[in-house]
């Protein structure tokens, strides 16, 4: 109960310092399905991409994020509190497949970014780690296809969108060649941005 009122304060909190700070703009609210599990997945170019996803969804959002971030006293707080789930980017163990999958199963969002890290340059995507296929075909779930615009290099800006493009069904994925699955859905998230 406290945990669930300090993410809500959090949440809110950080809502109004980007609407304000950054005039955080979101399109496309109502391609997120309700109740039901879901994956969001999108490009990832600053440190501040998973809280810009976090306060432009209405539903709480499971991080897959490295492991290093649970050890740092500034990211420990946060990661903790939205029950981020930690990845070892070099040896993946099977309890974060497990734990991502158990999450789904109770129809709770989990928020990956398929390139695995920051990539510096907006107008291009890096390669997409490989578990993601696992996540995939093990859940069956819905993907979220979502891009962000402004959090590379915002301090020049100061202008932050948030775009969730296009909802992808399993059904879609499950007749393309794995090793193309993943392709398919980062050009989707960098098309026509």
């Amino acid at each position: 109960m406290i945990k669930a009122f300090i993410q809500d304060l959090t949440i809110l909190i950080t809502r109004l310092i980007f609407k304000i700070i950054f005039r955080l703009e979101i399109e496309g609210v109502d391609k997120i399905p309700q109740n039901t599990p879901l994956i969001i997945i999108s490009n990832h170019h600053s440190y501040l991409d998973p809280a810009v996803l976090m306060v432009s969804s209405p539903r709480k959002i499971h991080f897959v994020a490295k492991k290093e971030l649970f050890y740092n006293p500034f990211t420990f707080f946060f990661v903790k509190l939205f029950d981020a789930i930690p990845v070892d980017r070099e040896n993946p163990k099977p309890s974060t497949f497990k734990t991502v999958l158990k999450y789904l199963s109770e129809n709770k969002v989990v928020g990956i970014f398929p390139e695995g890290t920051r990539v510096k340059d907006p107008q291009k995507f890096g390669q997409a780690e490989e578990g993601i296929n696992l996540i995939l075909s093990k859940s069956k779930c819905p993907i979220l296809i979502t891009y962000i615009d402004g959090t590379y290099q915002w301090y020049k800006k100061f202008k932050i969108k948030v775009l969730f493009k296009e909802l992808v069904k399993w059904e879609e994925l499950e007749k393309i060649q794995e090793k193309e699955r993943v392709k398919l859905l980062m050009r989707k998230v960098y098309e026509n941005n």
